[in-house]
């Protein structure tokens, strides 16, 4: 049957109506599409700028450091003052290499959602052309997918980063307290309670009438989970009054577990502070 000519031209209007509506809803997705990229962009460009701030932050820091711990290490021995010295230049250069690693992780970033960005507008054309708003709309959804997946891989980099910053710099902190373990000539009555502390280990081997007062000296400065030690701890009426009276403070002391050595052959007293308690 012939369609009459009125009812074609309202159907051809009507198709051409519908192309124009398919091809407007295709222009407002791009343009809603290509805003949410642009601010993704801005965001990462704001994180590599501020990493970039940082790194300047420490490249002032590198120059004025030398004469900075040289002022304020006046009063230390030659030996702390390098060691300090040492400690500062390798803090930044991990310092810089955390920034440089978070740089290189937003550039990546960036790169990614610009190829993922690419593709999809190389894609959404033939779309675009045929106005075919349903084929645009998956290619939308599997772009948004990628920046999704995309975010996540870069964030688990980020917390990578990070964490091994945290862990070099715990590293090197402890290197820094052994290049600064010191020995000091003094009277032990007087000097074992002027030290600050805290401890994690205490050898104790001197004048016997005085085990209990370096141990009342030391015990609130060891740190839970710490361990005392003593030379020449014996129990019974045989044993030295000191080491016993030593022996007999220790073991009263509710936050230790206290024992000797099964196999020292010298009477060594060992006493562990418990971790969960608290200082005296």
């Amino acid at each position: 049957m012939e369609v009459p000519e009125d009812v074609q031209k309202a159907l051809d209007k009507l198709a051409d109506l519908e192309r124009d509506a398919a091809r407007d809803r295709i222009d407002i997705l791009r343009k809603a599409g290509q805003k949410t990229v642009d601010t993704e962009e801005e965001f990462i460009q704001k994180r590599i700028d501020q990493a970039r701030k940082f790194l300047q932050q420490i490249a002032d820091v590198e120059r004025k450091n030398d004469q900075a711990i040289t002022d304020s290490a006046t009063d230390l021995r030659r030996d702390e003052e390098d060691a300090q010295r040492d400690y500062s230049r390798k803090r930044i250069e991990i310092e810089k290499d955390q920034a440089k690693g978070r740089i290189k992780v937003e550039e990546d970033y960036r790169e990614e959602l610009r190829r993922i960005q690419s593709r999809f507008e190389a894609d959404s054309d033939e779309a675009a052309r045929n106005r075919d708003a349903v084929t645009f709309l998956r290619l939308q959804r599997d772009r948004d997918r990628q920046i999704s997946e995309a975010r996540i891989v870069r964030d688990a980099k980020v917390r990578e980063n990070a964490v091994e910053g945290d862990e070099k710099r715990a590293q090197l902190k402890q290197e820094l307290e052994y290049e600064l373990e010191d020995a000091r000539l003094a009277d032990a009555h007087d000097l074992v309670k002027e030290l600050s502390g805290p401890f994690d280990f205490v050898f104790i081997d001197a004048d016997k009438d005085w085990y209990s007062n370096y141990a009342k000296a030391v015990v609130p400065k060891l740190e839970s989970g710490g361990c005392m030690t003593a030379h020449n701890v014996e129990e019974g009426r045989f044993s030295l009054r000191g080491t016993r009276d030593y022996y007999e403070y220790m073991k009263s002391l509710p936050e230790f577990e206290t024992s000797l050595h099964p196999k020292s052959p010298v009477g060594l007293a060992v006493s562990y502070k418990n971790k969960k308690s608290k200082p005296r």
